[in-house]
């Protein structure tokens, strides 16, 4: 997959029967691979190639910049790393800025498909808008189909076991702490990255050390808050883990939403390495314990709950 961070990159290369599509593909879910692989099957057909444009920064955090709210699943470097797992010939990354925000319908079909990509299909989602205020949508482009301009395709709706795919469902999925029905609509685990940092190293004082992760992109969603199972990796190497994410309730903490995940078997310091967290199941939500002996003996429980959905993924995927 070639990538193009500008339009003037982009438009050095000549590519024949250019098949396309745009979005934002947050997440990079089954629905967006649903369309990829139309894409790619069509473009096989006419000897064409396919090219997939995104953008950034997301248009909602450029359109409604005070809305802090608006995290996302697959920060941009995240997005492309899944992109890439994909029979995605070409992918052109568009710097999203209010400007380009405020083209009309017909602007951007003629100033920008036109113009920079000379389609020969253009293959869109069920539910695809675009132009200023979303107002342009499958039958605005099917004008210019009918001038000749290029051929369109609307995909149909993919679901998953009756649900539909969006990125919108799989935020609220992992803000509700259903992690099982998220990966279902992503197609695979969702996760967490970032770095090792120093914490109040209370978790060695009950025999329980954990790692304290500061996540890599402010942007990135957090799901809710509570206890998780979890794999984890470090240096490429895939262990058991229970992940914690709240305020520390039972402890002093300055409540600020914590990240922590403890490894199990291990025993290296990994202060300031980078570590990969793959959210599994959630098992129970975040809770006060009077003391640190009552923290201590749910804690314990808590592994056993892990360990046992852990071993059984294990067991599902050897056998």
């Amino acid at each position: 997959m070639k990538i193009y961070r500008s339009i003037q990159a982009f438009r050095k290369e000549h590519i024949p029967h250019p098949v396309i599509t745009f979005g934002s593909f947050d997440g990079v879910h089954r629905g967006h691979a649903f369309i990829f692989e139309k894409m790619a099957e069509y473009a096989q057909s006419i000897n064409g190639e396919t090219i997939v444009t995104t953008f950034h920064p997301h248009p909602r955090k450029v359109i409604y910049p005070n809305d802090k709210s608006m995290k996302l699943l697959t920060p941009i470097d995240e997005k492309i790393a899944l992109l890439q797992k994909l029979n995605i010939d070409h992918l052109l990354i568009i710097p999203f800025s209010i400007e380009f925000s405020q083209m009309s319908p017909k602007e951007y079909i003629e100033s920008f498909i036109i113009r920079y990509y000379k389609p020969h299909t253009v293959m869109i989602g069920y539910d695809h808008r675009f132009g200023l205020n979303r107002s342009g949508d499958i039958n605005t482009l099917r004008m210019y189909q009918d001038e000749g301009e290029f051929l369109v395709t609307e995909l149909p709706q993919k679901k998953i076991e009756s649900m539909k795919i969006s990125s919108t469902r799989i935020r609220q999925a992992l803000n509700n702490k259903n992690v099982s029905e998220a990966n279902k609509l992503l197609g695979y685990s969702y996760r967490l990255k970032g770095q090792v940092i120093h914490g109040k190293k209370i978790g060695g004082q009950i025999g329980f050390k954990t790692a304290n992760i500061a996540i890599n992109d402010p942007d990135k969603l957090i799901p809710g808050t509570g206890i998780y199972a979890a794999w984890v990796y470090v240096h490429g190497q895939k262990y058991q883990g229970m992940l914690y994410i709240g305020t520390k309730p039972s402890v002093p903490s300055d409540g600020e939403i914590a990240i922590e995940v403890h490894l199990f078997d291990f025993n290296k310091d990994i202060y300031h390495e980078e570590i990969i967290i793959e959210l599994v199941a959630f098992v129970r939500k975040d809770a006060t314990f009077e003391s640190l002996e009552e923290l201590t003996q749910n804690i314990q429980a808590d592994q056993e709950k892990t360990l046992k959905i852990l071993d059984g993924e294990k067991a599902d995927i050897q056998s």
